[in-house]
């Protein structure tokens, strides 16, 4: 993937790294993951995109398993 694309979580692949550009859904979906640390800004890194299950990311030293209805609402900038 190049880097600079604006792609969800959900269109990632193990090992791609981007930063989160922004979160889509309502107010309610936007607070509970920014109180999880999924915020504008963050860089996040796939570590496993299981089929039909969670996408898992690390945010830092942290590992979070994300639903794939979820996953397909947060924008993240690729990088290199």
């Amino acid at each position: 993937m190049m880097a600079g694309t604006r792609v969800s979580l959900l269109e990632m692949r193990p090992g791609d790294t981007g930063v989160v550009v922004g979160l889509g859904g309502g107010r309610g979906f936007q607070n509970m993951l920014r109180s999880r640390g999924l915020v504008e800004g963050k860089e996040v890194q796939v570590v496993a995109r299981l089929p039909g299950g969670p996408v898992v990311i690390r945010m830092g030293a942290t590992e979070v398993a994300i639903g794939r209805g979820m996953a397909g609402r947060i924008w993240v900038e690729t990088r290199a």
